[in-house]
């Protein structure tokens, strides 16, 4: 049968729970059940599995990223995205969604962060950047997601996602994206 650790993880995340939605739960209760997993692992397996802990911490930065765009939001990911993309996006965008609804606007590329900003504030969208680390503005239309590393949070921490190079004629992602 399941572990405890396993039927822990299924009641609190909704995990392997067929017909609901996994629970949306603040970064401490979050942190505190991954720490405490952590501990667990330990010492039950004597040994940590690099893998399990980095999921653990993408589940916890992800619930810390939804706690920043604020609970109520509609998310939208447009994860990995590359030239060309952004610019139609960013216009449907602006004339489809109603306010409350946020794009997390993902560059695949690092080299595009300032690149892809302007594009924002071509579209007259207010924006706001991960790397400056604050919560998100409830006039905050765009999220620029201007960090590595972070991808899997982005998508745990989405309603809907959107994969770059899958709607242009760029060869699509990788099988996992």
């Amino acid at each position: 049968g399941p572990s405890v650790d396993e039927e822990h993880r299924n009641r609190r995340y909704g995990e392997g729970v067929t017909g609901t939605e996994p629970r949306r739960y603040r970064a401490s209760d979050a942190e505190r059940d991954a720490v405490l997993e952590v501990l667990n692992a330990a010492h039950t397996a004597g040994r940590l599995r690099l893998g399990d802990l980095r999921e653990r911490q993408e589940r916890v930065l992800a619930a810390d990223f939804r706690n920043r765009f604020g609970p109520q939001r509609e998310i939208l990911l447009a994860a990995s995205t590359r030239e060309g993309e952004e610019g139609p996006l960013l216009e449907a965008f602006a004339r489809m969604c109603p306010p409350e609804v946020l794009l997390v606007l993902v560059p695949r590329h690092p080299d595009r962060f300032d690149e892809v900003a302007r594009l924002v504030k071509r579209a007259g969208l207010k924006m706001q950047k991960r790397s400056k680390g604050v919560p998100v503005m409830a006039d905050t239309r765009v999220w620029l997601g201007d960090s590595m590393g972070e991808m899997h949070a982005y998508y745990g921490a989405a309603d809907v996602a959107i994969i770059g190079g899958s709607w242009a004629r760029l060869g699509g992602q990788n099988p996992i994206e």
